[in-house]
């Protein structure tokens, strides 16, 4: 079922979540939201941005629902051979406040962006244990533009 998730993802969910996004289903509404703190000056670019990913949604309505209702279905306990540590995939945000305290929890959003950063082992599990200590969501990955440097501290 989890490797379903991603296989089988829908394309305008995909690039919500590429984006930072977070396509829900609210009572029978799809809603896209936008937990990403922003700027004054990104405000407006990232409200187009929802905008036009909702006109498309509307657009797909059933074909969307169908796969984040899919999503509602998710809850599975793995153990994870890269991290050496056992975690809950878990469709849905509601989902995630019913795994057990201590234990790490990942979204669908989160294994997408994780794999498409394609970390190393090491980097993984420190973030891993970052989530483990904090808690909360990987909301975005800032990708590093290739042959830019880092800036200097």
């Amino acid at each position: 079922m989890t490797g379903n998730v991603l296989k089988d993802m829908h394309p305008l969910v995909r690039k919500a979540w590429e984006a930072g996004f977070n396509p829900i289903v609210k009572d029978h509404d799809l809603i896209v939201l936008d937990p990403l703190p922003v700027s004054d000056q990104e405000v407006l670019a990232r409200e187009g941005m929802i905008h036009d990913l909702e006109r498309r949604i509307q657009e797909k309505k059933q074909d969307v629902l169908v796969y984040l209702r899919s999503l509602e279905q998710v809850k599975v306990l793995i153990h994870s051979k890269r991290l050496n540590d056992k975690v809950w995939i878990v469709g849905t945000e509601a989902l995630l406040k019913t795994i057990p305290d201590g234990e790490v929890g990942y979204l669908p959003a989160e294994v997408y962006r994780i794999k498409v950063a394609n970390w190393s082992d090491e980097t993984l599990q420190k973030i891993h244990l970052t989530k483990k200590i904090l808690g909360g969501s990987i909301l975005h990955i800032q990708r590093r533009v290739e042959g830019k440097a880092r800036p200097k501290r």
